[in-house]
Formats: C-alpha cells, structure tokens, sequence
C-alpha cells in the first residue's frame, strides 16, 4: 500500500510579498491578477504523478500602449515531462522497473502561451500545467518578462506537493490448481484506487529464464485506474513442471517504479 497526498495553491506576488483576497499587483502600466476562482487553495489535492493539471491566470495590460510579454518558470529543467498516456504506450520501456531516466531535470511546467503582446486595456489569460514525474514539494515562481521595461517584472508563485497515489490488489494470490502442463489459463488481478485521483500502473514483465517452472504475461499490461474504481489486469499463466511452484508477478505504479506492487501467484500442475 503506497500513501498518497497532494495540495496545490496558488498566489501572487510582488516584491516577495504575498497578496491575500483575489491577489493582485499593479506595475506603471501593466498588472498581473489571478481569476477569482485561483485563489488560495490550501489542501487541494492535485493530480498524481503523469497527470497534467491546468490552472488559469490572466496578465492584464493597463497601459495606453501595446506590451510585449514572455513567461518563464524558475527552477524547471528542460527536458519534456512524461505524461501517463504516454506512458502506457511503452509497454516495453524500462522506466517501468527502475524509473523515468532525465538525462536532465524534466520540464514539469508549461504555460499557454507563453508569451505574446497583449493591447492596451486588454488581457491574456494564461493556462499553468503541471504534469509531476517527481515526488516532491514544488515552489515554483512564474516570472514575467516585458519587452524594454525588465525582466521578472512580476512574480505568480505556485506550490505543489506531489505523493504516490495509493492502489491496492486483490486477491494476493492468484491460483491456477489442476492445470496441465504448458496450457495457458486466464485469471485476472483487481487493482482498486480508493482515492478520487486516477493511477497508472503496469504489469511488469516477468523475467524468464530456461528452469522457469511458471511462465506468465498478460495482453493488456497497463492502464489507468479511475477514482474510486477497479480495474483489471488480465494474466496468462501456463506451469511448466509438475508439482506446485510459486512466482511472484509485480506491479508498476508511476510515479514511483521502483517501489512496485507485488502479488503472489501460485500454481499446481498434473501432466
């Protein structure tokens, strides 16, 4: 069982100072102001680990004249998040067993659009997606530069705190009694998510070698679990010896590989 916890928050500021009440500050011309429905959000919950989440801001341009803005992310690396969908198409990908490998930090936030010119008396509202491969508290500064007034001319701060999603199997062992010899039969693993976020996981594919007395696979390996659902992993498994023999089949979540789920199969086998 993998706990999981997340709250997303959302503020702005200036000069360090954190602004309460529909937040907002206003530079010679120019202002920044969060939507009403951004306000503090303490104890939100976000998505799990591969699930973008979209917040909305709105830059506003007071002036009399044109401004020329662009958006950039303190602290993000560079390298494209993987999100879930992707990552269930590559079912043979080895981030299952040991974890996404970045070469560099991953870029976890993105921001739509990220830059533009906004007319006098107008306004640009703004999507923030964050789509975490990292388990971590995030305290991220959106800056805003203006083309020929400065850089970081205002400062949206976003919070985050990102734990694995909690999922659960059934039954712990899966059994396949009375089976002949090298003939495949279906049985089927339940993962239950009691949370209301979705999770992804996978069957990780099993590590055969020539004395493996039981084999299994499954035709659909991974998927997403919905919010306070079940899913189901089909599994295949064919015995290759007689007696009674035991093998454990391990279950992927992302966000957190290298701390898998784990069922026990067991199987008995007449020829």
């Amino acid at each position: 069982m993998i706990n999981s916890s997340c709250s997303f928050s959302v503020s702005c500021s200036s000069d360090n100072k954190e602004l309460n009440s529909n937040p907002a500050f206003i530079l010679p011309g120019y202002s920044h102001q969060e939507s009403r429905s951004n306000g503090c959000l303490n104890g939100y919950l976000c998505p799990s680990p591969g699930f973008p989440y979209t917040r909305r801001c709105r830059l506003t341009n007071s002036s009399p004249v044109p401004l020329t803005f662009q958006l950039r992310m303190s602290d993000d690396g560079t390298q494209p998040a993987v999100d879930s969908v992707d990552q269930i198409r590559r079912d043979t990908d080895p981030a299952w067993r040991k974890g996404i490998h970045f070469y560099v930090e991953p870029r976890e936030f993105t921001m739509n659009p990220s830059q533009g010119t906004i007319l006098p008396q107008g306004h640009q509202d703004i999507e923030v997606t964050l789509c975490s491969n990292t388990v971590m508290e995030f305290y991220q500064r959106m800056l805003v530069d203006l083309e020929g007034i400065g850089k970081g001319v205002a400062t949206l701060i976003i919070t985050a705190r990102c734990l694995v999603l909690e999922l659960q199997l059934s039954p712990q062992v899966l059994l396949y009694d009375e089976c002949h010899l090298k003939v495949p039969y279906d049985r089927k693993i339940l993962i239950r998510n009691p949370k209301h976020l979705p999770g992804c996981d996978r069957l990780i594919p099993q590590k055969r070698k020539e004395d493996s007395a039981m084999l299994y696979s499954s035709p659909k390996p991974c998927g997403i679990v919905q919010p306070q659902s079940t899913a189901e992993i089909p599994v295949v498994g064919a015995v290759q010896a007689l007696g009674t023999h035991r093998t454990n089949v391990v279950i992927g979540v992302f966000g957190d590989e290298r701390n898998p789920l784990k069922g026990a199969e067991a199987a008995g086998s007449k020829a």
